[in-house]
């Protein structure tokens, strides 16, 4: 197929916003979230955009993810010292992370749903995502990217995608938000895109309701 997927497309997106950061800052440190580890798969590509100067800290509410993770990054003999894997609810991400980290994170990466492989019962909740999609708004600096593949062919998916495409759609002009979506192909995974526009703080008067 000539046309990108919503992994492929993230990747792009992400790849774009830290060229861009490296040319802007070429001696700072460079700063990656992930915000659902899985498998490990967005964490080793993350902290393989960093060459070496800076450094990922990717979370996950199962044991599992961090286990293989942790295996994916050490198979690819990636310094321990560049990647810190925490064990913990991504909402909770504002008391899990360093608070310098607020303002200076060039990019990060959701990939919601549940871990393959794993129970299936155990999965991301509109009710846990969006608190953590809302903070990660303040940990992005300026030109900085959110990205959230979402997917609805499992219980509960489609709702979480409602709630969470209400809640990206009622952001503030600071930030550039963007779907991709295939039209024919509703059941399709889709993409979630951010940018934060402005280095202004805006996540704390940002209203949302659930429906």
């Amino acid at each position: 197929m000539i046309s990108r997927n919503i992994l492929e497309h993230a990747k792009d997106i992400v790849t774009h916003a830290i060229v861009h950061q490296k040319k802007r800052s070429p001696r700072s440190s460079i700063y990656v979230i992930d915000g659902t580890m899985g498998n490990g798969n967005d964490s080793l590509f993350l902290v393989n955009q960093l060459d070496g100067n800076g450094q990922l800290y990717a979370l996950d509410i199962q044991k599992e993810a961090l286990v293989a993770t942790k295996q994916k990054l050490v198979g690819q003999g990636i310094p321990s010292g560049q990647y810190k894997l925490i064990l913990g609810n991504h909402a909770k991400m504002n008391t899990l992370l360093p608070a310098n980290l607020v303002g200076q994170v060039t990019a990060i990466m959701f990939n919601l749903g549940y871990l393959p492989g794993c129970d299936t019962s155990l999965k991301t909740l509109a009710g846990t995502t969006i608190p953590a999609l809302t903070t990660s708004l303040e940990f992005l600096h300026r030109n900085g990217v959110l990205t959230v593949a979402i997917y609805t062919g499992h219980e509960g998916g489609q709702d979480e995608a409602d709630q969470v495409l209400l809640w990206a759609k009622q952001l503030s002009y600071h930030y550039f938000v963007s779907w991709y979506q295939i039209w024919n192909r509703p059941s399709a995974p889709s993409l979630l895109t951010i940018e934060k526009r402005t280095d202004e703080t805006t996540t704390k008067s940002l209203s949302y309701r659930s429906r």
